[in-house]
């Protein structure tokens, strides 16, 4: 014959701990015999008499072994079951079982490598962009500059320097300012004396370095010869 348990009368709103535990001890057993009973360890039957359901390997495991448990002390499961849902929705979020919620070591390890990995490349991007936007404005303005075609040597007494740059550039020829174009274009003429002349150019844009460059352009004072018929 099956054996038969005294039914225990728990209060209501009691919690599913506290009905097992009044129940157990009503019946005058420990927690080791139970355990023993049952087939499940001490330590969870523990957890459940004291509503500690995190302890418990999973929502699965602790409905079956409460039901065992309410059933073995002389309690109905089915109302057993009533109090652990009303207690599990107050507590939507069960805390991970210590034995599985920890990842392995070399998974955390990986983990965190790779979050270094990305905060290191989102470092050096803004440092690269940093340093280009620090070059593009401190580097010296474009200029393009037109040498007449006889070179640097002429007979003549004045030569035109012709150029282009960039927009908001200002052009100085000798350290005069020279009035640019629409286009940023410019043509001035140089006065030269007899014998060596450098001409000094420079561009400045606002916060850059300047361009710099002097021309060296000799005057031989001498015409070119004349062909003729």
């Amino acid at each position: 014959m099956a054996p038969t348990f005294k039914k225990t009368q728990i209060g209501l709103y009691a919690t599913v701990g506290e009905q097992i535990r009044a129940a157990r001890e009503s019946q005058k057993k420990t927690l080791a015999e139970c355990a023993q009973e049952l087939s499940i360890q001490e330590r969870y039957l523990a957890a459940i008499e004291s509503s500690q359901f995190s302890i418990i390997p999973g929502d699965l495991y602790a409905r079956a072994w409460i039901r065992k448990y309410a059933a073995a002390v002389g309690l109905v499961p089915d109302h057993v079951m009533i109090s652990y849902d009303r207690e599990r929705k107050a507590h939507t979020k069960f805390a991970p079982h210590k034995e599985t919620a920890q990842p392995p070591h070399r998974l955390v390890w990986e983990f965190l490598t790779l979050r270094r990995i990305v905060a290191i490349l989102i470092v050096l991007t803004v440092i690269g962009y940093a340093a280009y936007i620090g070059y593009q404005t401190l580097k010296p303005p474009r200029v393009d500059l037109s040498i007449p075609t006889t070179g640097f040597q002429t007979h003549e007494n004045s030569i035109i320097i012709r150029g282009q740059t960039e927009t908001d550039v200002s052009v100085f020829i000798n350290k005069e300012r020279i009035v640019l174009d629409a286009r940023q274009q410019f043509s001035e003429e140089i006065i030269l004396h007899e014998g060596l002349n450098t001409v000094l150019i420079e561009a400045r844009k606002k916060h850059s370095f300047p361009f710099v460059q002097e021309i060296p352009i000799i005057n031989s004072g001498l015409e070119q010869p004349q062909t003729g018929s």
